[in-house]
């Protein structure tokens, strides 16, 4: 990849939710609140007050959340893969 075509698409994967257009934002929130009211379910409802957080709180209960899944399934797996063996 050129220098240049890297350096677009590194600036593209680095977004902030403070420059994304609000309008954006809101759409795609009331999509994620209600797309399972078609199933009957409940209205999802949002921390924070459904206000979205910007890139490094997010990456942060990204990498927290991960790390918990991990520590959860890895065991399981391991003992799954003890007990075929």
């Amino acid at each position: 990849m050129k220098p240049k075509q890297q350096k677009k698409k590194q600036k593209k994967n680095d977004i902030d939710i403070n420059d994304v257009d609000p309008n954006l934002v809101n759409e795609v929130r009331h999509w994620y609140q209600t797309y399972k009211l078609f199933e009957g379910k409940k209205e999802n409802r949002f921390a924070f007050d459904g206000i979205a957080q910007n890139r490094k709180y997010t990456w942060k209960v990204i990498e927290e959340t991960h790390k918990s899944w991990k520590n959860k399934i890895l065991p399981k797996l391991n003992k799954l893969s003890q007990d075929s063996n």
